[in-house]
Parts: structure tokens; sequence; C-alpha cells
């Protein structure tokens, strides 16, 4: 299956290769292109495109968001943070890119930041339940246990099957001492998803 998918891409950066020889000045071309490289893990030439793409319309955001991606996977957070962000500067509104940007901030430990960008997303997407496990998660590293059970509680209420958000949830009451509280939810987490383990 995957080997097909790849063949799809590679099919894709052929067409899209035939595309820009005809109108090399086609950005959106060139942002398409740069996907379907990063798809098949060729981040290079992703990068190369995003960049091509940039350079022809420095205005567009998914193009700063795709090119934040591609960083982030290279495990080059900085960069990554830095596109995120000047696609925000482009559209304040851009839910993927707090997103995005979160999973680098967490990535570097940058708790507080993260917990920032993903209050945006619950602003921007109220309904969105990973969004408040998340900041859940995010205040149970910073050993803030009540306002993460809020979190978790959020999250549970949005997307009652959440066998994650029990669990986690469960332990932040094990840490505030409510063991009969995290001990039903761990056992909740069990029914959700056998294959978690407590412990």
């Amino acid at each position: 299956m995957k080997n097909d998918v790849n063949e799809d891409f590679i099919k894709s950066i052929e067409e899209f290769s035939e595309t820009i020889l005809l109108n090399p000045d086609d950005a959106e071309v060139y942002n398409k292109r740069g996907l379907a490289y990063g798809y098949i893990g060729k981040f290079n030439k992703a990068l190369d495109d995003f960049n091509k793409s940039i350079s022809i319309d420095p205005k567009n955001p998914e193009v700063f968001c795709n090119r934040g991606a591609v960083y982030y996977f290279m495990q080059d957070y900085m960069n990554a943070i830095q596109d995120y962000s000047q696609a925000l500067e482009l559209k304040p509104d851009y839910t993927k890119a707090f997103i995005n940007r979160a999973h680098a901030y967490m990535d570097l430990e940058g708790y507080t930041q993260a917990l920032r960008d993903y209050m945006k997303v619950i602003e921007l997407k109220p309904e969105f339940s990973e969004a408040q496990y998340n900041c859940g998660y995010i205040n149970a590293c910073l050993e803030n246990y009540e306002k993460s059970i809020e979190f978790y509680t959020k999250a549970i209420e949005l997307k009652p099957d959440y066998a994650k958000a029990y669990y986690n949830r469960g332990i932040a009451f094990y840490k505030l001492g409510d063991f009969e509280k995290a001990n039903f939810d761990w056992e909740q987490a069990i029914k959700l998803n056998p294959e978690l383990k407590i412990g």
C-alpha cells in the first residue's frame, strides 16, 4: 500500500514538473510539488520548491506552514517555529499553524508557549477535543494538576471515548492523592482501549 501511495506522489511530481516547464512562475505548482516531495521524504527538494514558491508569492501563509512542517520533520524546530509564526502573521486565525507551532514548542519543552498556542486553538475551535487534551497534558507537565483535570474533563465531554484523556486525567488525580478517581479513570481508559497499560 505504501509503495502505491509513493508511486502516486512520484507521478504527481512528474506532472507538476511538466506544468512548471510550461509555466515557471506558478507559485502554487511549486507548493504542490513541494508537498509531494515532502510526503515521500525528499525534504531538501521540498524545501527548494517551497522556497521558490515563496520567492514568487511571499504572501501565501499555507506555503510557510508547509515549509515549517518539513523543517519540523527534519527536527529543525526553530526554523519550523519561525515559518509557523510567519504564516500566522499573514493569517492570524490559521488554526493549523497554531497547532503545528505548539507541537514544535513542545518538542523544545517550551510548554508555556505551546499552551498559549493551544489556548488560541480552543478560542478558534472550542469543540476541538485534541486541543483540550493537549492543554491538559501541558498543564500536567507544568505540575498544574487541577487545571490539567479541567482540560482533560472538557476533552472527555467532547469525545466520550477518549481513552488517553481518561488515562492522563487518572494520573493527574493520582498526583493530587485522589486514588479513587484515579482508579475510576484508569478503568474507563482500559475499557475503551484494552491495550493501555496502567502503571
